[in-house]
Formats: structure tokens, sequence, C-alpha cells
């Protein structure tokens, strides 16, 4: 409101010469101040719905925050981020937290379809969707924000949660994580992180590994033993950074 106030003093500053208005000596000097008064009024309007669905969107991010501490089910707290996702597009916190809550979702009902005798394809097609929705929203985040670690990290853990499902995820998620390295290289977490993506590589090509067809089978355990080295590296670097880092410790015992 001050802004449009100010805008419309200095409008009046424009038109007056002599404490006299000349803006109705002419047709263009009319033109002028109906324009400018437009853009005023347009500019404050704007303004006022963009404040209102940053103020929604904070609001419905807000709410799925208690749903989650109340325990509440992943439902309501997937359709709580995402009307907070959609109300503000330039919010790269709301689609970071709703990858999160959606590779979450599709963790649960993977589970429940491994235990089921006979999925349907309804049900293969909703997982499908989910994983969809949860690399598009990962993604998006990281556009909306490139610097910002979290973004990125999220973005791998989403990649390496898929790894073992989708073709070059684990790939995907390897240069993620050397985006977290570049932005923070000194953080002995971030490697530990690289390490996990290039398991998830190794790991996502084992059926390959064990196929029948030798050529194949050769091309996939060379490839996974350079993950595994390149695992080994960015352990050994986690620990050159912090040595007494124990999660490093126990990835080397778990990896090697």
């Amino acid at each position: 409101i001050f802004l449009f106030v100010l805008m419309g003093a200095g409008i009046y500053a424009q038109v007056v010469v002599d404490d006299k208005p000349f803006l109705w000596r002419s047709a263009s000097s009319r033109t002028l101040v109906g324009i400018a008064w437009t853009t005023c009024i347009l500019l404050f309007f704007f303004g006022i719905f963009a404040a209102t669905q940053r103020y929604l969107s904070e609001a419905a991010m807000a709410r799925a925050v208690s749903l989650d501490k109340a325990g509440r089910s992943v439902e309501e707290i997937v359709s709580a981020i995402d009307r907070s996702a959609r109300l503000n597009r330039w919010n790269d916190t709301a689609y970071r937290n709703l990858a999160v809550v959606l590779i979450s979702r599709l963790n649960k009902e993977s589970q429940k379809l491994s235990q089921t005798p006979e999925p349907t394809a309804q049900q293969r097609e909703y997982i499908q969707a989910l994983a969809a929705a949860s690399v598009n929203a990962s993604v998006r985040a990281t556009e909306l924000s490139s610097s910002n670690v979290q973004n990125w990290l999220s973005r791998a853990s989403v990649y390496r949660a898929l790894a073992s499902s989708i073709p070059d995820a684990g790939s995907h998620a390897v240069e993620a994580v050397l985006k977290v390295i570049e932005l923070e290289p000194n953080n002995p977490s971030h490697w530990v992180e690289l390490a996990r993506a290039n398991v998830a590589v190794h790991e996502s090509l084992q059926a390959i590994a064990a196929s029948k067809d030798s050529e194949l089978s050769s091309q996939a355990q060379v490839q996974q033993a350079e993950a595994l080295a390149s695992a080994e590296t960015a352990l050994n670097r986690s620990i050159e950074l912090k040595v007494d880092y124990a999660v490093a410790h126990f990835e080397v015992r778990v990896v090697l």
C-alpha cells in the first residue's frame, strides 16, 4: 500500500506545474497518466495476490509439519505439501519436502506390493506414478535453487531409492552427490553419500552380472568393480577430512 501511494504521489508531482495541473491540456498527457495509474493498480493487486499465495503456501507447509508430528497418514501429509508447492511454484523447499515424502510413500507401497501374490496393473501404475512424481519434485527443487545443498541431497536420495527399479537412477544419484561435493567439498558426510550412491549403482547391476549372457555379465561385473572402487575412494576421502568420523568407518566395514 505504501509503495502504491508513493508511486501515485510521484505521478502527481510529474503532472503538476506551478501548482496547476496540466494533465488535461493534451490527449497524450491524459493517456500517459492513465497508463501509469493502470500500471500502479495492476502492480498493487499483483503484490496482494503474490503475498496471499505465499502465505497460503506457508500455511499448507506448516499443516504438513503438524500432521507429520501427529503421526497422521502419508496421504494427508503429501496432500498438504503438494498444496504448498502448487500455491508457491517458486518455493524449492516445498518441492524438496514433497520429493522426500513421496519417496517414503513409494517405499511403503513397494513393500506392500512385494507381499501381494498377484499385483494388479493399477497397483503397478500407482508405483510408477509415485516414482515419477518424486523424481519430478526433486528435480524441480534443484532447478529453483541450484546452489542449495539440501536440494541436491534430496535429489540423490530419491534416485538412490529408485536405483534397483529404474535404469541409470544410480548414476543420476552419483551425479547429484557430485554436485553437492562441488558446493561443499570439505564436508565428510557428503563423501559418505557419494559412497552410498556408488553402492546403489553396484547393487543395481547385480541382476545383469548374474545374466547368462556372458558379454553382458562381464560388462556389468566390470562396472560393479568400478562402482565399489569409487565407493572406497569416497569413504577414504571422508575419513581424511574427519579421522574419527564413525559413520565413514562403519560404511567401510559394510561396503568392503
